[in-house]
């Protein structure tokens, strides 16, 4: 593994895989040019060893001189190659320090570049870390929601237990319930077959009843007739002229009236009409009232001279149809000798 991998590997820890990448190829770079710095300081090295040298060499030169007088020529050679070795030396100095320049520029941008890279690395350290604090509050508010979500889940588990047993409680009232209804429906059953039998009672006994009434009420009137005089004398100080039953016809139809007496009550004319019924309704009063005016309107001649009052005779009466009565100053005889 090279020093690029190791140092992305080693970043990333810390920092997300694409900054942990950028930055690793900055430290990178970066090195690489420290590399080429060190270069540079052996460069210097070598200038100032070279400088050292050739300081070195003109004292020794000096001192040749001075041995080496006798030899003019020699040292005249020498200090040629000298002079020679000299310009040699200040040409490779200048093109080094062309380079040293060179590079020294380079590097002051390679810094600044890495400066700038550092800077921007620092800013976004900072966004990140801010990120990393909003995601830590973050963490905090779902740890909370959490705990509240699991607490709730814990009260919804409760409240299921209990509408468990609730359930089985509704089960159960529901299952009795169905015994019920189905008891229920038997005894209805068994209700409708009474029912049934009732009805058909009720049918026979409409029958007998029917027959029984025709007979009771001829025999009720037959007893009006009797009772209804001597009431009248003894209630109404009324002198009876007549008693009898008529007919009297009226647009093609026969109305029977079951009791017609006639009288006097203080010398005063009076025809009495009577409905004798075993139970006195008011539908019957209003009914045997309509009766009376047609009759009194279609046979005038009947009715001359005489006050017309109307009575009605039965075992009993329906207290709307007495209020009726009293209310039109009509009269009612009971069987039991009572005159209302």
């Amino acid at each position: 593994m090279n020093l690029l991998q190791e140092l992305i590997e080693k970043l990333s820890k810390t920092f997300p895989k694409e900054q942990a990448s950028q930055l690793a190829e900055v430290i990178y770079e970066s090195f690489q040019y420290l590399l080429k710095v060190n270069d540079l300081n052996e460069l210097k090295e070598l200038y100032r060893q070279t400088q050292f040298q050739i300081q070195k060499l003109t004292e020794s030169v000096n001192h040749v001189s001075e041995e080496q007088k006798k030899s003019k020529i020699e040292t005249e050679q020498a200090l040629k190659e000298l002079t020679k070795a000299v310009n040699e030396l200040t040409e490779n100095q200048k093109i080094l320090q062309a380079k040293v320049d060179e590079n020294y520029i380079k590097t002051q941008n390679d810094i600044n570049e890495l400066r700038q890279a550092v800077k921007e690395l620092t800013e976004n350290q900072k966004i990140l870390q801010a990120k990393v604090d909003n995601n830590q509050n973050e963490t905090n508010e779902l740890k909370q929601a959490v705990k509240e979500l699991s607490e709730a889940v814990k009260q919804l588990t409760e409240n299921q237990g209990k509408m468990r047993v609730e359930l089985d409680e509704l089960k159960q009232t529901v299952k009795e319930l169905t015994e019920n209804h189905k008891q229920l429906r038997a005894d209805v059953d068994e209700l409708k077959k009474l029912y049934y039998r009732l009805e058909a009672s009720q049918k026979r006994l409409e029958k007998q009843v029917g027959g029984l009434s025709e007979t009771i009420g001829g025999s009720l009137e037959d007893f009006a007739l009797d009772l209804v005089p001597e009431l009248l004398k003894q209630h109404w100080n009324m002198q009876i002229e007549s008693v009898e039953r008529r007919t009297f016809d009226y647009n093609g139809k026969t109305y029977e009236i079951d009791i017609f007496i006639k009288g006097k009550i203080q010398d005063q004319n009076y025809i009495v009409l009577g409905e004798a019924k075993s139970n006195i309704t008011i539908n019957e009063v209003i009914r045997f009232e309509k009766i009376t005016k047609r009759i009194q309107k279609k046979h005038k001649q009947n009715f001359h001279g005489y006050k017309i009052r109307l009575i009605f005779f039965g075992f009993r009466a329906r207290p709307d149809a007495l209020d009726y009565i009293k209310h039109h100053n009509y009269s009612m005889v009971f069987t039991r000798h009572i005159v209302i």
